[in-house]
């Protein structure tokens, strides 16, 4: 007879995840008499059940968690070539993943704040153990239900099997966060007639979150109440800044002139100072600004229409000026109309063939 093999200490729970975690899902299988069981050795007798998991055999009864020594029935985690159930391996307080430590650890995959303790980590993603939920319908996962990251056509994160083809519907429909531009699904949020991810709602000028007493600010973007008195109190002090220039401008052009010259024929001025933005001649205030002159009230953005403040400045495109975030948004849009182009061409070129 085979003799037994010596029962194993049980083993604490990991201190530390490894930096690969992967989830596995063992399946019963029909055996041959050449499989034998990868934890007593013996050998099965043909079509005896078993199951199959880590690329070896095993019966049911052996196959157990490295930590508790219980029977795994379902799903689990390999950890440096040892299973282990789901619930055997959250990392305990004061300790990050890879040994990261207490104070500098990563942010969650699921809330976006910061990790310090109760942690799931999945490949190169770190969770809150409160958080090691459904990205569609927000339920926890356990040791009998597999998940998959990141499957195709939804937004990235983990699911639930079940909940994948439901998820990739709602994602087909969903529109973009006004945020990010992304598809706005998971924890949403509505304010100021779109959609937002809860972690993409946040104010246009400190970037910190933003709850139900937010303001709407130039751009209809959402401001802290403060923060948005601080950006018009910096607008007041650019359009001052820029009546300053424009005076002084005013000032160096006539100071040269010699008494009794008469002023530049009509046509001249004109050629001199024409708006950059409306084409018609400046007469008073204006703006020197891209190698142009503006009047001060057409000097604003060129997708929003809104003014611009001295903290945030402006960017060209086009010989224009915009504000960053809006050129961003241009270039989100036009890489979405191209997207639908190709897409429609695509569509069309596969009716055509059938």
């Amino acid at each position: 007879p085979t003799p037994e093999p010596a029962p194993k200490e049980p083993t604490p729970p990991p201190e530390v995840l490894p930096s690969q975690v992967v989830r596995h899902h063992c399946a019963a299988e029909a055996m041959t008499s050449e499989d034998r069981c990868g934890q007593c050795g013996v050998p099965f007798v043909n079509d005896e059940q078993g199951l199959g998991a880590n690329g070896d055999a095993w019966h049911a009864a052996c196959f157990l968690c490295s930590t508790c020594k219980a029977p795994i029935p379902g799903a689990y985690y390999l950890l440096d070539g040892q299973a282990h159930h789901i619930a055997c391996v959250r990392v305990k307080a004061n300790t990050g993943p890879l040994g990261v430590p207490a104070g500098d650890h990563p942010d969650c995959s699921g809330c976006g704040k910061a990790v310090n303790a109760g942690q799931v980590v999945i490949g190169d993603q770190s969770y809150h153990d409160t958080c090691f939920t459904c990205a569609h319908c927000m339920k926890p996962f356990d040791d009998e239900t597999p998940f998959t990251l990141d499957p195709p056509g939804v937004a990235a994160g983990l699911y639930h099997g079940s909940c994948v083809v439901e998820a990739a519907a709602v994602f087909a429909a969903a529109e973009p966060c006004a945020g990010c531009g992304e598809k706005a699904v998971g924890e949403c949020v509505s304010a100021l007639g779109a959609k937002w991810h809860r972690k993409c709602f946040v104010c246009a000028h400190c970037n910190k979150p933003l709850g139900a007493d937010f303001k709407e600010g130039e751009g209809h973007k959402p401001f802290h109440a403060a923060c948005l008195d601080e950006v018009a109190e910096a607008a007041k002090e650019a359009a001052q800044a820029a009546e300053d220039q424009a005076r002084q401008e005013h000032e160096e052009a006539t100071q040269g002139r010699e008494e009794g010259t008469p002023p530049p024929a009509p046509a001249e001025a004109e050629a001199l100072a024409n708006c950059g933005a409306c084409g018609k001649a400046i007469e008073g205030k204006r703006l020197s600004a891209l190698d142009k002159k503006w009047h001060l009230e057409c000097f604003v953005c060129e997708y929003c229409k809104a003014a611009f403040n001295e903290a945030d400045g402006f960017v060209e495109h086009d010989g224009k000026p915009m504000h960053d975030a809006c050129l961003d948004a241009l270039e989100a849009e036009q890489e979405q109309k191209q997207k639908e182009e190709a897409e429609k061409q695509v569509q069309e070129e596969r009716l055509a063939a059938e």
